[in-house]
């Protein structure tokens, strides 16, 4: 889930800025105008997390139940495969 929310905010041009900014940043120069650049970069690059999130949140509440049951199966479904395979093992 992480890789496709990185994948979202990661775009071809996000690299450059940073690329552009770190370099001005570390001089000294322009500090006024880096820091802006990369307040409104943060903003952008915030804003599609925050709508993500949000809509996650709200379809995990209402699917909270359907994934509960479907824990509860994924922990029954392995427990009777070990039992099925122990009775093969020591029938042999």
């Amino acid at each position: 889930m992480h890789s496709l929310v990185l994948g979202i905010v990661w775009r071809p041009r996000v690299g450059p800025t940073l690329g552009a900014a770190s370099p001005l940043a570390s001089r000294g120069r322009d500090l006024g105008q880096i820091t802006l650049l990369l307040l409104l970069f943060g903003c952008g690059a915030g804003t599609p997390l925050l709508v993500i999130g949000s809509s996650l949140r709200s379809a995990l509440t209402r699917t909270r139940g359907r994934l509960l049951a479907l824990g509860q199966l994924g922990q029954w479904v392995p427990g009777a495969v070990c039992r099925v395979a122990g009775r093969g093992l020591r029938g042999s």
